[in-house]
């Protein structure tokens, strides 16, 4: 079932609006489009994306995958194509991983 543009505001800068979103039976994950109005703030990393869908669908962040973050130049927008796994064994079957590093990297970067 494919839902269309719902709005949700972050903070005072920042908006996030559901474009689409399905539900991949075969998979057992949520796929998302979304797009974040961010006008003069910085694009949003991973780790700010994967906690606020975390947060709209209630699950776990480390079940949120962010695939891409393309931001339109000197628009202050983003779009966001993201995953959310119904668990952890089926998100390690499916999703690259070179994905899965990306997010690891950040966690990283953001431990240190």
């Amino acid at each position: 079932m494919e839902k269309s543009l719902r709005a949700f505001k972050i903070d005072d800068k920042r908006v996030l609006f559901i474009i689409s979103e399905r539900y991949n039976n075969l998979l057992k994950r949520r796929e998302i489009e979304a797009r974040i109005e961010h006008v003069g703030v910085g694009t949003p990393t991973r780790s700010e994306v994967k906690e606020i869908l975390s947060k709209i669908y209630s699950v776990d962040k480390d079940l949120v995958v962010v695939r891409r973050i393309d931001t339109s130049y000197g628009r202050g927008s983003s779009k966001v194509i993201a995953r959310i796994y119904s668990d952890a064994e089926t998100l390690k079957k499916f999703e690259e991983e070179y994905i899965l590093a990306r997010d690891r990297e950040e966690k990283k970067k953001k431990s240190e």
